[in-house]
């Protein structure tokens, strides 16, 4: 009764207790550095509720970051965007991925319509939102992929916003 009763976090597609148990006991390992146990507790939470939106996206950017299986990373990114296409981290998730991937711009079809978004235009989504300017992480992120396709001026910028809002969250 009470699961049925429960419900979550508005932004939360799914509202499902378990899974969020599980999700937030995951995010307190993450936040104690404990890598391997917030990985396992997603993976917990993602039986519970397999299109949990935010643990398929904090653990593909673990395993990202973590130089694990970019494959799966990817499908865990690619189904979290899916879910929750709006939200600034997660899409700047999957545009920190086709950095990785060296898919900076997006890739277009033969008639020219975009068949994969880049990192760029990923990333400059996710900062144009209100969370995203206030967010160094996603505004760092932005610069790196702009740097590398020659937007030298735009990446400094990004780089000095990411810079002034870390130092004035110190």
């Amino acid at each position: 009764e009470l699961v049925d009763r429960y419900e979550g976090p508005a932004e939360t597609p799914a509202r499902n207790l378990p899974a969020e148990a599980a999700y937030f006991l995951g995010n307190l390992f993450a936040a104690a550095k404990r890598t391997d146990q917030a990985d396992a507790a997603y993976e917990l939470a993602l039986t519970y509720d397999p299109q949990h939106a935010w643990s398929l996206n904090n653990l593909g950017y673990s395993l990202l970051e973590r130089g694990g299986d970019v494959g799966r990373a990817s499908e865990l990114l690619e189904r979290a965007h899916a879910s929750l296409p709006s939200e600034a981290s997660i899409t700047d998730s999957l545009g920190w991925l086709r950095y990785k991937q060296a898919l900076i711009d997006d890739e277009r079809d033969a008639n020219g319509v975009i068949a994969k978004r880049g990192a760029v235009s990923l990333l400059q989504e996710a900062a144009m939102t209100d969370r995203g300017r206030s967010a160094p992480t996603i505004l760092n992120h932005l610069a790196d992929p702009l740097w590398v396709a020659g937007r030298a001026e735009e990446a400094r910028r990004y780089w000095q916003l990411s810079e002034q809002l870390v130092a004035r969250l110190l």
